[in-house]
């Protein structure tokens, strides 16, 4: 390897290819934008609840096809979104945001737990259908 050429190859990460992860960041990106005028405790539930969706997308995207770490990382995925669901619940009852908007990013949450819960399915054991 040349030392003075730089590096152009890089990985494909496998979260990188599903639709999932592409719409976990667009939740994370959305709650970032609605939970600035939520109460502390509130944003971070939220902010943290859409990470670990997204986190966990690609951390079990990375596992071994059929493997129980990637089922669970999915289950936590999945349970991750459904507590931001309940966040922007949350803050639309406190009236911290304004109904169209927290149906606009439940529907996109909804989406992600639709895609979520493929994915979930797709990691039944081997010789099970």
């Amino acid at each position: 390897m040349n030392p003075n050429r730089t590096e152009t190859q890089t990985y494909p990460f496998p979260a990188e290819k599903l639709v999932a992860y592409e719409v976990a960041k667009e939740v994370l990106a959305e709650i970032a934008r609605l939970s600035a005028r939520w109460p502390a405790h509130l944003k971070d539930d939220a902010q943290r609840a859409s990470l670990s969706v997204m986190l966990n997308v690609a951390e079990g995207a990375s596992q071994p096809p059929r493997s129980g770490a990637k089922r669970r990382h999915y289950d936590i995925a999945l349970a991750s979104a459904g507590e931001v669901a309940a966040t922007l619940d949350a803050a639309e009852l406190l009236g911290r945001s304004p109904a169209g908007e927290v149906a606009a990013a439940k529907q996109r949450v909804g989406r992600l737990g639709a895609l979520i819960a493929g994915l979930v399915r797709s990691c039944r054991p081997v010789g099970r259908r």
